[in-house]
């Protein structure tokens, strides 16, 4: 039996030429951010989120973010652990002991949920019944003509919202001169201002 499989193992080695990854999503099967972008936004993907947050009103640094965060590429804590980096998770955005996920952070954390409810109210935004960034980039996204102020503001809004969150949990764990001041909702407001 050793020996068969020996054998076929030699037989099918000196078979295949050169091993080697192949791009399924273009033509010459060679990977590219452009051919990577095409597919997340091509009819494969009929969600139009990610052809929104890549608007020319969205800042570049706000669009790759959002970008990553849409794919889950985001270096929160939960993250960390499946690539089996072991830390104790703490969400900095929360004074009790909770876990940081994605869904955590940006949805379900005391800062966030304060955040959105905010902003939910005064743009008469009808949050999600489950927390998913998705679904509430779709809510959002749902409204205005292309072209109108009204869908410039509720393209910006809400990715300005999921950077702000992002940029406060870096520079609380990150920052060792930071401050704790501003309620987070006034800080949203001070930065969306600007």
């Amino acid at each position: 039996m050793e020996k068969e499989l020996l054998e076929d193992y030699k037989l099918l080695r000196k078979s295949i030429s050169q091993d080697k990854r192949i791009w399924p999503f273009n033509c010459d099967r060679i990977f590219t951010i452009k051919s990577f972008i095409q597919q997340s936004t091509d009819t494969h993907n009929p969600s139009k989120i990610f052809r929104r947050i890549w608007q020319i009103s969205i800042p570049s640094k706000i669009s790759f973010f959002s970008w990553k965060l849409l794919l889950d590429a985001i270096p929160v804590d939960e993250a960390l652990a499946r690539c089996h980096i072991s830390i104790a998770s703490k969400c900095l955005c929360c004074t009790t002991s909770s876990e940081e996920s994605l869904i955590h952070l940006f949805v379900t954390s005391e800062w966030a949920r304060r955040i959105l409810l905010y902003f939910n109210d005064i743009f008469e935004q009808r949050p999600p019944s489950a927390p998913n960034i998705k679904l509430i980039l779709a809510s959002w996204f749902s409204v205005g003509k292309k072209g109108s102020m009204e869908f410039t503001v509720f393209s910006l809004t809400p990715l300005a919202i999921l950077w702000e969150i992002w940029k406060e949990r870096c520079s609380r764990k990150y920052d060792d001169t930071y401050v704790w001041s501003l309620t987070p909702v006034s800080l949203i407001i001070s930065k969306v201002k600007q």
